[in-house]
């Protein structure tokens, strides 16, 4: 029975061949568009999917109210995250992460514009599952005037040498020049993240609205 189906069906694509090529080309193509439409979501919904606790991170924004309208921001007030961490038992840590714009990074004759440098909490590498190839994560951000790189800056200022314990000047606009030292360099973060900063640094916030 189904040898004579095929027979059929090889008949009918012969005998219509023109009809047969249309109908073929856009199954196809409807094919090959779920495909992708489908792998685009599958990305888009495995966004900090990587993070082991990631069930359990919540991003607070800030909605204001004026007159009529309605302003929604993925920003807040530094001072929030240690009230609430303060005033509700749920919230176990915090991380805040403040980007000042472009920053001068200099090691020795190394001199460059870097735009991913964020100041950041220790609970960023407590919270968030940023795997570290160097350091302690435990400690790597507990004192101030400290710095976790990804790999790939790492290798950008130090080659092939051990960063660790080794000094950068940092310098912005708003802070002046800062000597920070590197205490841990983790693994680059996966483009599936909206976490891209290339640099953390540990140091008191910049009293300005804060992401976190």
């Amino acid at each position: 029975m189904f040898q004579n189906y095929l027979k059929i069906t090889f008949r009918n694509l012969k005998r219509h061949k023109g009809y047969s090529l249309i109908n073929i080309a856009g199954l196809s193509v409807g094919m090959a568009c779920f495909m992708l439409i489908l792998l685009f979501a599958m990305y888009e919904f495995s966004y900090e999917s990587h993070h082991e606790n990631a069930d359990r991170i919540y991003r607070v924004n800030v909605e204001q109210h004026l007159t009529d309208r309605v302003f929604r921001a993925q920003t807040s007030p530094v001072p929030l995250a240690e009230t609430l961490y303060n005033e509700i038992p749920e919230v176990i840590q915090f991380a805040r992460f403040q980007s000042l714009n472009t920053f001068i990074v200099r090691h020795e004759e190394q001199r460059y514009y870097e735009n991913d440098v964020v100041f950041t909490d220790q609970g960023a590498l407590g919270m968030f599952t940023f795997p570290l190839l160097e350091g302690d994560r435990n400690t790597a951000l507990q004192e101030p005037n400290t710095a976790v790189l990804t790999e790939e800056m790492a290798i950008k200022y130090f080659g092939s040498h051990d960063p660790i314990g080794k000094s950068l000047a940092v310098e912005n606009n708003l802070i002046g020049i800062m000597s920070v030292m590197v205490t841990g360099v983790m693994r680059d973060h996966p483009k599936n993240s909206n976490i891209q900063s290339s640099i953390f640094l540990y140091r008191t916030f910049v009293y300005k609205i804060s992401k976190f």
